[in-house]
């Protein structure tokens, strides 16, 4: 899919609402020469705004986009790189994606728990490990943001499962119920797939010079109350 995103303020780099529709035509043109084809009908526009979405947004933010003679829709909850966005960044879209397809994997542990297998606890451990959990370690990225609430409410749908696989309990605390099924956290799920992740990067020239510079002229940013992806890296032991 390809998504192009507009704003009629300036942008946080000082961009202009002009610069960007300029972006947009060199990008077309740029693809044009080298042979690529974007495709009109997967593409579409979409303009990110604290004040979420409203009835007025479409008449606001709306515009007369066209590729090739083709109009350009605009969409407040487009999909980039499989991660459901919407107007506020709050990914809590994403959220009910997430929460609606794990509906049906759930109700399969459920069920094979009811057959009191020997077993049952070994393979439910194992589907939720498979079908479940990779929902949640496909966000790893996003969850990175210290502004994000939706930690917590995966943090929530994890623990759920976790006491349906195995009985607990209610007075047992969440880590001793993590401990004892031997699966990690959110956070902490999320804090090692990124610290893999940077250091699968380092490899890369180019990549491994960017982290240094950002290392090197960041490293007074620890204290501050929200980090970005980026401010992450300085408490990555592997960086």
């Amino acid at each position: 899919m390809t998504t192009y995103y507009f704003r009629r303020r300036p942008l946080f780099l000082g961009a202009k609402f002009e610069d960007v529709v300029g972006c947009t035509i060199f990008n077309y043109f740029y693809c044009k020469k080298w042979g690529f084809k974007i495709n009109e009908k997967k593409t579409c526009y979409t303009t990110f705004t604290k004040d979420g979405l409203r009835k007025n947004y479409e008449k606001r933010y709306g515009m007369k986009i066209k590729i090739r003679n083709s109009h350009i829709p605009l969409d407040p909850n487009p999909t980039f790189l499989g991660i459901k966005l919407d107007l506020k960044i709050s990914y809590k879209e994403h959220l009910k994606i997430i929460n609606s397809k794990q509906i049906s994997k759930i109700n399969l542990i459920r069920k094979i728990k009811s057959f009191k297998w020997r077993s049952s606890f070994k393979i439910n451990r194992i589907l939720y490990m498979s079908l479940i959990r990779s929902l949640f370690d496909y966000c790893f990225i996003i969850l990175q943001s210290g502004t994000q609430n939706i930690r917590a409410e995966m943090q929530k749908m994890q623990n759920r499962v976790l006491r349906i696989i195995k009985y607990f309990q209610l007075k047992t605390s969440i880590k001793t119920i993590h401990k004892e099924l031997r699966i990690d956290l959110i956070d902490d799920r999320a804090n090692k797939l990124f610290s893999k992740f940077i250091t699968s990067r380092q490899s890369h020239e180019i990549i491994a010079q960017e982290i240094q510079d950002f290392l090197l002229k960041n490293s007074s940013r620890n204290n501050l109350k929200y980090k970005t992806t980026f401010d992450s890296i300085i408490d990555t032991p592997n960086s």
